[in-house]
C-alpha cells in the first residue's frame, strides 16, 4: 500500500528459473525485474529495469502487477527483458512474458456507500496512469493491461519484437493489448430511454423492486472505461529469422469511450527472398479499435513489407476518424459515423471493401 519504487538501476534479475513451471501456474507465476501481487496507490517512476531474465526461451516480464489500484508508471526505460526469437523453430516456453503487464487495474470506489448513498464516492485519479516510458520488449506485448476505470496511457514508446506464439492473447495483439471493463453512463441513458417506452405502471412495478432500483443507482456510480491512447510510438518489429503471424499489433477495447489520437504505429516486417525460401510477416490488422464510442484522429499507420490487409478496423456506436495518414485500407464502421480527410497510399478498392463489410456485418453507413 502506498508503494513507491523510484529511480532503481534494476538489471540481471531472472537468471535463474525453473526448469519447467506446472501447467496450471503458467499465467500466475511472474519472473522479472518488478513483480508484484496486490499493490494499492502503487508507482514506479523513473527507474531502468533492463536485461532481465536473458535465459533462451524463458518467459520474463520487466514490470508485472496482478493486481493493483490506481497504478502509476511514468518516465521509466524498460528493456531487453527476456530474449528474442533467433530461429524459426526455437523452442518457447510458455508462461508471462510482457514489457509492462497488469493483469487488473481497478478504480477503487466504496461500493457500499454507493448503493445507499446518492453522493459519488470517486476522485478522480484513473485506475490506471502509464506516461513516458521506452519500453521494449523482446517477445511478447510490450503492454498488456486490463481496467475497470478510467486508463491514460499517453507519450510512451512502445516495441516488440516478436508474437508470444505460446500465448492467444500474442497472436491477436502482438506490441499493445488493453481492455477496459469500465462501464459507459449511456448505458444507463439507454435503459432510462428503453423504460420510456413501456407503460407508467411497468416502470413504477420495475422500480419497486429494491434489486432493479440499486442497479439503476449502481450503473451511474461504478467506474467509468474512459481510455485514452495519445501521442504514442508503437512499433511490432518483426525484422528477424523468425515468421510472424498476427491478428493486429494493438487491440484496445472499451465499454466506453476510447481517444486513440495522435499515435504512430508501424509494423516493420522483413521479406526473404532468398532461393527456394521466400517468407514473409504477416499483420491483419495494424490496429483494432473497439469501443461504446471512438475517436481515431490524426494517427499514422504505417506497414511498409509487411504482408497486411488493413491499417485500422474500428467499431463503435458512435466513431469518427479524421485526418489519418495510412499504408492500408482504413474500416471505420458503427451506427454514427464520421469519415473525413484521411489519406490511404494503397487505396485501391478501399470504399468498396468497406462497404461489404459494413453490410455483412449489418452496419448502417453515413
Amino acid at each position: 500500500e502506498d508503494l513507491t519504487i523510484f529511480r532503481n538501476i534494476i538489471q540481471h534479475c531472472g537468471l535463474q528459473m525453473p526448469a519447467e513451471i506446472p501447467a496450471q501456474l503458467t499465467n500466475e507465476i511472474a519472473f522479472g525485474g518488478i513483480v508484484l501481487g496486490d499493490t494499492v496507490n502503487a508507482r514506479i517512476q523513473e527507474n531502468r529495469v533492463e536485461d532481465n531474465g536473458k535465459v533462451t526461451g524463458k518467459p520474463v516480464c520487466g514490470v508485472y502487477l496482478r493486481y493493483g489500484e490506481q497504478i502509476e508508471i511514468s518516465g521509466n526505460t524498460i528493456i531487453r527483458n527476456g530474449l528474442p526469437l533467433v530461429t524459426r523453430d526455437q523452442t518457447v516456453q510458455r508462461g508471462v512474458r510482457a514489457g509492462i503487464m497488469i493483469r487488473m487495474g481497478f478504480k477503487t470506489a466504496d461500493l457500499k456507500n454507493v448503493l445507499t448513498s446518492t453522493v459519488p464516492s470517486f476522485d478522480g485519479v484513473p485506475a490506471i496512469s502509464i506516461h513516458d516510458n521506452v519500453v521494449e520488449q523482446p517477445l511478447g506485448h510490450a503492454l498488456y493491461g486490463t481496467a475497470f476505470g478510467p486508463v491514460s496511457v499517453v507519450n510512451n514508446q512502445f516495441t516488440s519484437l516478436g508474437a508470444d506464439r505460446t500465448n492467444p492473447q500474442s497472436t491477436l495483439a502482438s506490441t499493445v493489448f488493453l481492455f477496459d471493463l469500465g462501464v459507459s453512463k449511456d448505458f444507463v441513458v439507454t435503459m432510462i430511454k428503453s423504460m420510456a417506452n413501456k407503460s407508467p405502471a411497468a416502470n413504477q412495478q420495475y422500480l419497486n423492486d429494491p434489486a432493479a432500483r440499486q442497479l439503476v443507482t449502481g450503473l451511474q456510480y461504478l467506474p467509468s472505461g474512459k481510455l485514452i491512447f495519445s501521442d504514442n510510438q508503437v512499433t511490432l518489429d518483426m525484422r528477424s529469422p523468425a515468421i510472424n503471424l498476427s491478428v493486429s499489433s494493438i487491440l484496445v477495447l472499451s465499454l466506453d469511450d476510447i481517444a486513440f489520437n495522435n499515435n504512430q504505429s508501424e509494423c516493420a516486417g522483413y521479406l526473404s527472398l532468398v532461393a527456394n525460401d521466400i517468407s514473409f510477416d504477416l499483420v491483419i490488422l495494424n490496429s483494432l479499435i473497439i469501443g461504446a464510442s471512438v475517436r481515431t484522429n490524426d494517427n499514422r499507420f504505417m506497414e511498409g513489407v509487411t504482408l497486411a490487409l488493413y491499417s485500422l478496423l474500428s467499431y463503435g456506436l458512435m466513431n469518427t476518424a479524421l485526418g489519418n495518414q495510412s499504408t492500408h485500407c482504413l474500416l471505420t464502421l458503427g451506427t454514427l459515423r464520421s469519415v473525413a480527410d484521411n489519406l490511404v497510399l494503397n487505396s485501391a478498392l478501399c470504399n468498396d471493401k468497406q462497404l461489404q463489410y459494413a453490410k455483412a456485418l449489418s452496419v448502417p453507413m453515413g
